[in-house]
């Protein structure tokens, strides 16, 4: 139990902000986006199309790209007005203020359904 509620603590730590992140998922999987926080296993965009973990539905997985530089998205959570990308850097630098495409795991999606 203490393995899994330490991974799980991980998950949730909080981000400080009041940021507001726009939901645009129901209408399309991709969607270019700014970066506005930025920690090292979690972004936040201004924009998203991936859906937060919710109602027990499972947050959506995909990757957010900038050119070759790849992050890839292992879950999505809301808190407060964010939208909080969890995962980890592939290749390359992000940083806040970079224009990136974000872009959800289709078929990962509708697993789900």
């Amino acid at each position: 139990l203490s393995q899994q509620a330490s991974k799980f603590g991980t998950n949730i730590t909080r981000i400080e902000g009041d940021e507001h992140t726009e939901f645009t998922g129901y209408h399309a999987l991709e969607q270019s986006s700014e970066i506005i926080l930025l920690h090292p296993d979690k972004m936040v965009l201004s924009t998203t199309p991936f859906y937060a973990e919710s109602g027990g539905q499972v947050g959506d997985q995909g990757i957010i790209q900038k050119g070759d530089n790849l992050f890839i998205v292992t879950d999505t959570q809301k808190q407060n007005n964010m939208i909080i990308h969890h995962g980890y850097i592939k290749t390359g630098l992000f940083n806040k203020g970079d224009h990136v495409i974000a872009k959800v795991d289709e078929p990962k999606r509708n697993a789900t359904r």
